[in-house]
């Protein structure tokens, strides 16, 4: 097992894998566009339920595997309330999430596109 590692991102799309469990890309500063699984992330009372979900940005903590990342936690969520409330602005935000996914590598320093669609 691999120590765990804290990630600066945004949560691009969530997707459910299983029963109870979800799978996220995040596009994170320090690795770039990386997917992570989340266990147990759509039980009623998981910690991880509402850090899972698309547009949220925070710092995450995840634990290397051996073919992939497993979320353990999420410090300091953003979820960016306004984007409920106003449908345009959740499309318009839905649109940039597709772009950065299509756009951007795993591996490579994307400072700068997340602070772009932190903005």
């Amino acid at each position: 097992m691999y120590g765990e590692t804290k990630v600066t991102g945004i949560v691009l799309s969530a997707m459910p894998v299983g029963e109870y469990d979800r799978r996220v890309s995040i596009l994170t500063c320090e690795k770039g566009r990386i997917s992570a699984f989340a266990a147990y992330a759509r039980r009623p009372k998981s910690m991880l339920r509402a850090c899972t979900q698309p547009f949220v940005y925070g710092i995450f903590t995840l634990r290397e595997g051996r073919d992939s990342y497993n979320l353990v936690s999420c410090d300091e969520p953003n979820f960016f309330d306004e984007l409920k409330t106003n449908l345009d602005a959740t499309y318009y935000a839905m649109y940039f999430c597709e772009m950065m996914e299509y756009l951007t590598r795993e591996g490579c320093d994307e400072k700068e596109q997340v602070k772009l669609l932190y903005v």
